[in-house]
């Protein structure tokens, strides 16, 4: 740090040397102070460098030269300018909350924590002890090492056609009309309870932009009649994660299993490579793969392996957030009945609308071309599905300086439509879905 210092003050020290040959320097004092006030902080900072040797006490130069390096990201300059300005005004507690903010930008934390213990023991107004107490809530959360966050949900589902059966009874095959028998020959009602847990791990690496991240899913659902359908999840994704700058990269080994009716249906293993990159704070970009090897224990035709493909913009519009997606699906089967290629878009956007309670809709087209045709079908299978959902969203609680933690009530409606080239394939479904949610 002192090595930075005396660069500091020797390169000040030659140009004011250099300017001081012809006595002037570009541009005026106020014309700098105008360059920063519009955002071109690069610009301001060269202006009001080259003006400073002329007049070093100027408090209002040195005040937006110090917050002209710091923004060009100039942060030893900035130091050395912010302490020039605190040898002639030693109570000056904006400039203290702005020298710790540039000894937080590089990085000597005890600096700036001791300027901000300055200031608080000033008794400053409560709007600014608050931003100083927020301030260093952000230093200690720079040095935390483990984050840890998650939430449970326990809801409840009204739906009308739990077997997604075909809205005809009567399906044409290659042998000619069968009439459809069993539970699953006919739409039937059913209510649906389930709860939720969902837990998600970073270990931060101390100077460094990566971690490791480690999410956890688990669901279990039953319903009232229909026992046969219940369903047991659980997901674990683990792996390294690196930070920088706008861009958030991500690679995860992924293992699946799923029960239905007290019985494994299908357990699977894999790996997802992911990456965020952010425009603005109301654009970004979500990108991934996920490649994945499904085994089905109780009927070895399904296995397969599975390739899918996505990327969503999100962006914020008309006080709206707006997210619009595409993906690509490929499932090898070992039967080529069983094995497919998918396309989807979706289309989704939510914003406020009243007293902590948020709407949302979705929706969602896929369409679905399957390898080969089915014992019973002379054709290959060609499924289209619309997906439509409206919800309504309420927070009930939220802890005070805590916004990642509340509680919040759902509301959500669910129209499906899925049409085929084959009768059996063809239903719609009706699903009325409420919830409650704690979030940590």
């Amino acid at each position: 740090m002192k090595k930075l210092y005396l660069v500091a003050v020797v390169f000040l020290f030659c140009r004011a040397v250099a300017l001081g040959q012809d006595g002037s320097g570009p541009g005026s004092v106020a014309q700098g102070i105008a360059l920063f006030k519009s955002g071109q902080f690069e610009q301001a900072y060269q202006m009001l460098f080259d003006l400073s040797d002329r007049a070093p006490n100027d408090p209002e130069l040195n005040f937006y030269l110090g917050r002209a390096a710091f923004e060009s990201g100039h942060f030893e300059m900035a130091i050395m300018v912010f302490e020039r300005i605190l040898i002639y005004s030693p109570g000056h507690d904006r400039i203290k909350l702005e020298l710790a903010r540039a000894f937080y930008a590089i990085g000597d934390n005890n600096s700036a924590r001791r300027y901000c213990r300055q200031v608080l023991a000033g008794d400053p107004p409560e709007t600014v002890k608050e931003n100083i107490k927020a301030f260093m809530a952000r230093i200690d959360k720079s040095e935390q090492t483990h984050f840890f966050h998650g939430s449970v949900t326990a809801g409840m589902d009204w739906n009308n056609n739990v077997w997604s059966s075909p809205s005809s009874q009567t399906i044409d095959t290659v042998i000619g009309d069968v009439t459809l028998t069993g539970p699953s020959a006919q739409e039937t009602e059913d209510w649906f309870f389930y709860t939720a847990l969902s837990l998600d791990h970073a270990y931060r690496f101390l100077g460094s932009p990566w971690a490791w991240k480690t999410d956890g899913s688990f669901f279990t659902g039953w319903y009232d009649k229909t026992h046969a359908l219940d369903i047991r999840y659980a997901e674990i994704l683990t792996g390294p994660q690196h930070i920088s700058g706008r861009r958030k990269l991500g690679f995860k080994l992924l293992t699946r299993q799923i029960g239905l009716d007290d019985e494994r249906y299908m357990d699977s293993m894999g790996a997802r490579a992911t990456m965020d990159y952010v425009f603005s704070p109301s654009v970004m970009v979500r990108t991934g793969a996920t490649l994945e090897q499904k085994n089905y224990p109780d009927f070895s035709a399904m296995d397969s392996n599975n390739l899918s493909l996505h990327t969503d913009l999100v962006f914020l519009k008309f006080n709206t957030w707006f997210d619009m997606g595409v993906g690509l699906e490929h499932e090898d089967a070992d039967d080529d009945e069983y094995g497919y290629k998918r396309f989807r878009l979706n289309f989704a956007a939510s914003r406020f609308l009243f007293n902590r309670t948020n709407g949302y809709f979705r929706y969602e087209f896929r369409v679905t071309n399957y390898d080969e045709p089915g014992y019973l079908f002379e054709d290959r299978r060609k499924d289209t599905r619309h997906t439509l959902s409206l919800g309504l969203s309420r927070k009930l609680w939220q802890r005070a300086g805590r916004p990642d933690q509340y509680f919040e009530l759902r509301l959500n409606y669910q129209r499906i439509w899925a049409f085929s080239n084959q009768d059996l394939y063809e239903y719609t479904q009706d699903l009325v879905q409420t919830c409650l949610v704690y979030n940590f």
